[in-house]
């Protein structure tokens, strides 16, 4: 869990991240037949993860966009046009459980009200959110520094693919990175936790461009893998530096003092009132 990037705290983010990995891998081995219809599991998650935040749409469409543009191998385009609509509807069936519970509670006023409402005023313009989330400062966060051995594992594996022929992997993986800063803009706000997002799709590209790097023409194997436990070692560093420090100094790191302020400023209500 990443510290800088508040991944050691329960935010929306760290819930939505493994709803849409396994989406992303159900929808990538869709070529796989199984007993049990990945679609179906497919579409739960995807309303599990839209419970969380409806951003994930923007992932569910450039999902759809790739699937569709490369079906899986013997599926025709018009059967992977039925495949996403039956995903997309059984998206609704963690939607009809929640709001459900919620009406039987006497409470769908306030479901309606916290996920449709308030979310329309708190994120303003998607339009100008996603147009001011291409800016440069904001497609990454400066606190994105210890993921950066991921990164560039990424970069590295997706260079080969500037001339290599676009397929079904490719497009999906492209797909996934292309939804993320759209993800994270459309809140509006770039908060760091939403590029907790970036974390799976990293270290889904440095996996596979250490897969690949094994074929690449490396005369010594001890290069090919002394390059991922390069990765892994300079992953552990950034993540075992954060131990040297108490909880006062996570909440430094992330938020500078003003949390250390309240705790000792409530500390010192605390004894006025002894």
């Amino acid at each position: 869990a990443d510290v800088l990037l508040e991944a050691d705290q329960p935010n929306v983010e760290a819930m939505m991240n493994p709803c849409l990995i396994w989406l992303f891998a159900l929808v990538l081995r869709a070529e796989k037949r199984t007993a049990i219809n990945p679609w179906l599991l497919a579409g739960v998650l995807l309303g599990w993860a839209s419970l969380y935040k409806h951003i994930t749409v923007a992932f569910f469409i450039a999902l759809v966009i790739a699937h569709v543009g490369f079906p899986p191998l013997g599926d025709t385009r018009r059967q992977a046009v039925s495949q996403v609509g039956l995903m997309a509807a059984m998206s609704f069936l963690p939607w009809g459980v929640c709001a459900l519970y919620f009406f039987f509670f006497g409470s769908y006023h306030a479901f309606w009200e916290t996920l449709f409402v308030y979310n329309r005023f708190y994120a303003g313009s998607m339009w100008q959110n996603v147009l001011n989330g291409l800016l440069p400062k904001n497609l990454f966060h400066d606190k994105m520094l210890s993921v950066l051995p991921l990164a560039v594992a990424t970069l590295l594996g997706l260079v080969p693919w500037l001339w290599g022929a676009m397929t079904r992997v490719r497009a999906l993986f492209l797909a996934y990175i292309l939804a993320v800063p759209i993800m994270v803009a459309l809140p509006g706000k770039f908060y760091t936790h939403y590029y907790q997002l970036w974390l799976p799709v990293l270290a889904v590209g440095a996996a596979w461009m250490l897969d690949d790097f094994q074929k690449w023409p490396v005369p010594s194997l001890f290069i090919r893998r002394g390059f991922g436990w390069l990765i892994l070692v300079l992953l552990l560093i950034a993540q075992g530096s954060y131990f040297r420090f108490s909880y006062m100094g996570w909440s430094q790191l992330k938020f500078g003092p003003r949390y250390i302020y309240t705790e000792r400023t409530a500390r010192q209500i605390d004894r006025l009132h002894v």
